[in-house]
């Protein structure tokens, strides 16, 4: 619950805890079955005991069935509520994935087929002793993120931008604590294309349920390296790795890109949703808010 302002504009938002910063995908974890209860009881507590002015849950994809449930929740508690909307605000992006590699490369097109292939370490393999290695020991995945902090980094500074890790306020900081919890956990993964001993590109990752969940990616910068076609090789080996492991989805974050969907990905609609409280003045300070 986050308190903005002060006084009489002090307006409270209740949100899912590290849902906004970066953006992603943020589905409730709620059984559909009791979806309509638990949101009625998360409505008695946020409005009514806490003293909230707005609840905000997402991005929340259009898949996610018991979301859809909170309107009904919010209908019949009409004293608490002033109204619940729906806000579209675009797309992310999931590879379902097959069960084997090679069905996954006759789902593209032809000529994305043909690509992949020539591009599936064949090219390196002319001139580099290359291999994908998968790094997940809890002992080396810290290391290892901080490598790929640097890489990651190196490539968007080329580009002059700040990449990742510049551009989000301790990002460095929190993904490092992230990284080092999920690994005692046994979640992490970074993916990485090694040529001649040298890593050129990594896929950093999470693996959890029957997913894998793409964080960010790296890779070489040179002009070396551009005939490789590091980037969707980077995510051809993702997908590799996680079909190994048995996984039926990757989650590929939000926003469109064409390179997603000519390598395999669907596109799926996501949406804010604002229950706003009817508390005296809830409206007017979501009004002044809102105009900041």
């Amino acid at each position: 619950i986050d308190s903005l302002g002060w006084g009489p504009l002090r307006f409270r938002v209740a949100r899912l805890v590290g849902a906004n910063i970066p953006p992603k995908v943020f589905d409730p974890a709620i059984d559909e079955t009791f979806a309509e209860k638990i949101f009625g009881a998360v409505l008695v507590r946020l409005f009514r005991e806490d003293k909230c002015d707005l609840l905000s849950l997402g991005p929340v994809s259009d898949l996610h069935k018991p979301s859809e449930q909170l309107q009904a929740a919010c209908a019949t508690r009409n004293d608490l509520v002033a109204h619940c909307r729906s806000v579209a605000d675009g797309v992310h992006t999931i590879f379902w994935l097959p069960p084997s590699l090679e069905e996954y490369f006759n789902s593209l097109s032809k000529n994305e087929r043909k690509n992949r292939r020539k591009y599936e370490l064949k090219l390196l393999n002319k001139e580099f002793s290359a291999r994908v290695e998968i790094v997940s020991d809890p002992a080396k995945v810290e290391e290892e993120f901080d490598r790929f902090v640097q890489q990651h980094t190196l490539h968007w500074l080329a580009q002059g931008k700040p990449g990742h890790f510049g551009a989000w306020p301790r990002a460095t900081e929190f993904n490092r604590a992230l990284v080092s919890a999920q690994a005692k956990l046994g979640r992490m993964r970074f993916i990485r294309i090694v040529a001649n001993d040298q890593v050129i590109a990594n896929q950093y990752a999470f693996a959890f349920g029957k997913s894998y969940w793409w964080e960010l990616p790296a890779r070489a910068v040179g002009q070396e390296w551009e005939r490789f076609s590091l980037g969707p090789t980077g995510i051809v080996t993702m997908v590799a790795a996680a079909i190994s492991e048995g996984k039926t989805r990757l989650e590929g974050g939000l926003a469109h890109y064409d390179y997603k969907l000519r390598l395999g990905a669907k596109e799926y609609g996501i949406k804010r949703l604002r229950v706003l409280s009817n508390r005296p003045g809830s409206a007017r300070r979501m009004r002044i808010f809102s105009l900041f």
